[in-house]
């Protein structure tokens, strides 16, 4: 994932590290997946894609579980 105001992708495992989630926590962690690229970690980053520009239209995400591992 490329985090907002970032230039280079970072891997989820090292971003929920650096939020202070825990090893034990993380399987169940939420992401936001929009095809193939990761747009949010609620609670931790967003990718640029997700960020609000004024005049620029909304987005808006629907959010589904998937319990596969």
């Amino acid at each position: 994932m490329i985090p907002a105001g970032a230039t280079s992708p970072r891997r989820v495992k090292g971003l929920l590290r650096d939020a202070g989630i825990d090893a034990a926590r993380r399987p169940g962690w939420p992401v936001l997946v929009a095809g193939d690229q990761i747009v949010w970690i609620p609670g931790v980053r967003r990718s640029e894609i997700t960020t609000r520009r004024p005049g620029a239209s909304m987005l808006t995400f629907t959010c589904e579980r998937d319990d596969e591992r």
